[in-house]
């Protein structure tokens, strides 16, 4: 109970004030699984590496990058919430920072969410009642990533779109584009997301970290796995790894 109490005021903290969930050895950490620890422990603090950022929403709220953000890293993200898009804008002034969503053919469609929320929004035909909605650009994201001049080998593709994150992977050439690591939404409100999993797999890569929200994978899993604690309490993992 209080372990939950204490989650909730860091989140909110971090949703008015970007104060970091945590810190390892002075490295403010804003996951929400803790998964900047083990990109970390494989990458190392001095390594400026580009990502690719999916469902970014506002830039720091449970991000994946933010921390590699702060140590110089720099990539492309994506947040099609107009809410979320003006402040991760602001925050990533030095990403290359997109208001539009992925997807596996180029389109349009309605983005809901809840008022008051950046996070959680999802694409749909048709907004349900009480939730705002905006139409929205979808492009597959092969093009995006050319449009933005990424580079073809890249190290992290994270992807957290609420469970349609198998459509941002059947959009993107993976003989062209083919990150180190992929963060994939495992867990979506309580649905396991196998397709999306399964289709990573399919390519070539293997899951070396998983815990109750997120799945990583690596396309050089045999190395990396032997630098990550599978099998250890997510919340118990050793902080002296930097």
């Amino acid at each position: 109970m209080i372990h939950n109490l204490i989650k909730r005021i860091r989140i909110r903290l971090m949703k008015k004030y970007n104060v970091p969930a945590s810190y390892v050895q002075g490295v403010p950490l804003y996951a929400q699984g803790r998964e900047d620890v083990y990109l970390l422990r494989l990458f190392g603090r001095n390594y400026k590496g580009f990502y690719v950022d999916v469902g970014a929403n506002n830039g720091v709220l449970v991000s994946n990058t933010y921390s590699l953000y702060r140590l110089g890293w720099r990539g492309v993200c994506l947040e099609p919430n107009p809410d979320a898009y003006a402040e991760l804008k602001r925050v990533r002034g030095e990403d290359i920072c997109l208001n539009v969503g992925a997807g596996s053919e180029p389109g349009s469609l309605q983005l809901t969410w809840k008022t008051g929320l950046t996070e959680g929004s999802t694409l749909q035909a048709v907004a349900p009642d009480g939730r705002r909605s905006a139409a929205v650009e979808v492009k597959p994201l092969t093009d995006i990533l050319r449009a933005s001049n990424a580079p073809t080998k890249f190290d992290v593709l994270s992807i957290d779109v609420e469970g349609v994150e198998i459509e941002v992977m059947k959009g993107l050439d993976w003989n062209t584009y083919r990150p180190h690591l992929i963060i994939l939404e495992y867990n979506s409100g309580g649905k396991l997301n196998t397709e999306a999993v399964e289709f990573a797999m399919a390519i070539g890569y293997r899951p070396i970290v998983i815990n109750r929200w997120n799945v990583i994978l690596s396309n050089d899993w045999e190395n990396d796995i032997l630098r990550t604690h599978i099998g250890q309490d997510w919340f118990q993992f050793d902080r002296s790894i930097l």
